[in-house]
């Protein structure tokens, strides 16, 4: 019987290291994510010259300024090893003519310090708000729709059947096989619940965004051995 005992104590510390040991490689990762160089991307001239760039090329048709569109778009850019910018990502859109001008304009800024982590530069994402501001009457508008991508946030692979919810109501809609929603938004100063199984529940701000693309960060559980269920 102590013979078994101890068989079955070696396979649960067997058990339980091989997990902790998959625990720290993910916090690894997480830090990685988060803390990825020593020092992060600059562009030429800092971030001065890199607003002015942007603000100099951001050019919008008449019929953009007639409608006054105005909000933030946020892009995801990985800054390569050599200080150029590759796979451009939309994060949050105001409007699909606005945003392709803005991810245009996002290629054009080829002028990069790269990230370096010890000593040695690296690959790094960063996210690039960039502000637009056309006057008129955009903020009269009433119900719109918003759409966009649920992918898991390391992979990149789109999430099927998750849940995108206005938070405080029953509005809400399934993401399809490729993780794609639209979702229909009465007013202004909501928010979105984005949850799915195996996933961290997320919140987003909508704002005047008409393009939000989420991505979801794994969950996931401890065993404790001590709790008897």
């Amino acid at each position: 019987m102590k013979i078994e005992y101890r068989i079955v104590k070696a396979i649960v510390l067997k058990v339980w290291i091989i997990m902790l040991i998959f625990i720290l490689n993910q916090n690894i990762n997480l830090a990685q994510e988060f803390h990825g160089g020593d020092t992060p991307p600059i562009y030429k001239g800092g971030n001065k010259a890199l607003k002015e760039f942007i603000d100099k090329n951001l050019i919008f048709s008449d019929s953009l300024k007639n409608v006054g569109i105005s909000g933030i778009v946020t892009l995801k850019l990985l800054i390569n090893k050599e200080g150029k910018i590759e796979n451009i990502r939309l994060m949050r859109g105001i409007n699909g003519e606005c945003d392709s001008i803005v991810i245009r304009v996002a290629r054009l800024l080829e002028d990069w310090q790269p990230a370096t982590k010890k000593g040695k530069s690296i690959n790094l994402n960063i996210l690039l708000p960039i502000e637009i501001n056309c006057k008129n009457n955009y903020n009269n508008r009433q119900r719109y729709i918003v759409t966009g991508n649920v992918t898991e946030k390391y992979t990149e692979k789109p999430i099927e059947g998750a849940l995108v919810l206005i938070k405080g109501t029953d509005i809400g809609t399934i993401t399809d096989s490729n993780g794609k929603y639209s979702l229909e938004i009465p007013r202004e100063n909501l928010d979105l619940e984005i949850s799915s199984i195996g996933y961290i529940t997320k919140k987003e701000e909508i704002g005047k965004n008409h393009t939000i693309n989420i991505e979801l960060d794994s969950e996931y559980y401890i065993i404790n051995f001590n709790v008897n269920n």
